[in-house]
């Protein structure tokens, strides 16, 4: 068996062992995970925030609103969407 017939046997074992998950492009369909990977990118986006001066607020439990954290730096405010 050729090399290239090996490589591509290994890569549809990896396949056939991982398939993908149906999920619409960009969007996991599991609903836990979604919300973990949400957490995370708003502890990522304060932490960034907080680094650069801003005064952050989560206010992501406020119906509503349009966004989850709140920034401000001297006369800059602005709101961030984590999705």
């Amino acid at each position: 068996m050729s090399t290239d017939a090996q490589k591509l046997q290994q890569k549809q074992r990896v396949i056939n062992r991982n398939p993908r998950p149906n999920v619409s492009q960009g969007r996991d369909a599991d609903p836990e995970r979604r919300l973990l990977v949400e957490f995370y990118a708003m502890k990522l986006a304060k932490e960034y925030l907080i680094s650069n001066s801003f005064e952050v607020e989560d206010v992501s439990m406020i119906d509503g609103l349009g966004y989850d954290i709140s920034a401000v730096k001297e006369s800059t405010h602005f709101g961030v969407e984590v999705s």
